[in-house]
């Protein structure tokens, strides 16, 4: 399960699953000793939480006061029981995005001074393959054909003083016609641009396992970006596309 709070990839996993070493700093056991702020640093691994230790652990992330947690894997004694206080704890709601190819170049969007990927909430009575089409049309005004699903994500914000999950489904996409393609402004869509692999914005990186790249598509707050691991990460890019104006995907 990807979720992500206050700009922090938390991961969960069932069991005694836990990430690749080379990932995380530390490792905590939640069964034998009680979190707090100060273990919250950098990559950390925490084992053996139930739903008690889970909800003590959003309370120290959930916070307005930054932390120096950069990601936090969550190895989880019943993963049902979290998704399920998960749900009582937060408001629902149901979206669904793309990653919008044409060979090797991703299409982004540019909104509230964020590099973003097109999705949207659910309406009434769409499937999430449909509500992911035609948010893509919608915000970008490009046709597509809608593939695979990629992963699921959710993350957490406030709406009117209430707490709020987004629970986003990723689909792959093939980009059929870009001929009349134009930012929403209405969206406070202000941009779009394609971007190759190794030139995406922020936290894009790549993952070759299972014979391919694999796409995790990660939310930061209210912003939707990939992570791909092992591409380097280009600033300056980021920089020059910010100003850069809608263009055609070649």
């Amino acid at each position: 399960m990807n979720l992500f709070i206050n700009d922090i990839p938390i991961t969960i996993r069932k069991g005694q699953d836990g990430p690749d070493p080379g990932e995380i700093n530390h490792t905590i056991d939640a069964s034998k000793k009680q979190i707090n702020k100060a273990d919250l640093l950098n990559h950390v691994f925490i084992k053996n939480v139930g739903v008690t230790e889970f909800d003590e652990i959003l309370d120290l992330v959930d916070t307005p006061v930054p932390l120096k947690l950069i990601s936090l894997h969550l190895s989880v004694k019943d993963k049902k029981a979290i998704k399920a206080y998960l749900k009582k704890r937060y408001k629902v709601v149901h979206a669904a995005g793309g990653l919008i190819e044409k060979k090797d170049r991703y299409l982004m969007i540019f909104r509230m001074k964020k590099w973003d990927l097109p999705k949207g909430k659910k309406d009434p009575g769409e499937t999430c393959r449909q509500t992911a089409e035609r948010e893509v049309k919608e915000e970008c005004g490009v046709d597509v054909r809608v593939g695979k699903k990629i992963v699921t994500t959710w993350h957490t914000y406030t709406m009117n003083k209430s707490p709020m999950l987004k629970r986003t489904r990723w689909y792959r996409m093939e980009l059929l016609n870009d001929s009349k393609m134009k930012p929403d402004e209405r969206e406070q869509i202000h941009h779009l641009a394609a971007h190759a692999p190794l030139l995406l914005p922020h936290r894009v990186r790549a993952d070759d396992r299972r014979g391919g790249p694999v796409v995790r598509v990660a939310v930061v707050a209210d912003q939707q970006v990939l992570e791909h691991r092992h591409l380097r990460e280009d600033a300056q890019h980021l920089e020059r596309a910010r100003d850069r104006k809608s263009t055609r995907l070649n």
